[in-house]
């Protein structure tokens, strides 16, 4: 399932903490499946680039802040609506979201399993746990 699919399936449910919870597995289990490259290219993608490259490096860079936007957007609509604690940031809940997948992904491609990182992202679920009211 790609990352925009995951993304607009977590902007429609109605516990974005369950849901973002559930998204973390899924991509431990994407980053780390043996029939695919390991990571994800969103998430590693020229990273380190040569100057030639920074048209790419910036697209790749929007597409990663669209993502962590439209995460913060429907957790600010969570926290208007109850859904999570009055005094949660949205935007350091995106950003802690978007740094656990790109750092999975990185992980993935340095070798780690899919045991590994599900615990990653098991313990980030239990992170975002904590913000619910």
């Amino acid at each position: 399932m790609a990352f925009s699919t995951l993304t607009d399936e977590m902007l429609s449910r109605p516990d974005p903490l369950d849901t973002l919870s559930t998204w973390l597995e899924t991509q431990a289990a994407l980053f780390s499946d043996p029939d695919h490259p390991p990571g994800c290219m969103i998430s590693t993608a020229v990273l380190g680039c040569a100057v030639e490259n920074d048209p790419l490096a910036r697209m790749v860079a929007e597409r990663r802040e669209a993502t962590i936007a439209r995460i913060q957007a429907r957790l600010a609509r969570a926290r208007m609506e109850g859904e999570i604690k009055a005094d949660a940031d949205p935007l350091t809940l995106a950003r802690f979201v978007g740094a656990i997948i790109q750092g999975m992904s990185i992980q993935a491609r340095d070798g780690a399993g899919r045991a590994e990182l599900t615990a990653l992202a098991r313990l980030a679920a239990e992170e975002l746990a904590r913000q619910q009211p």
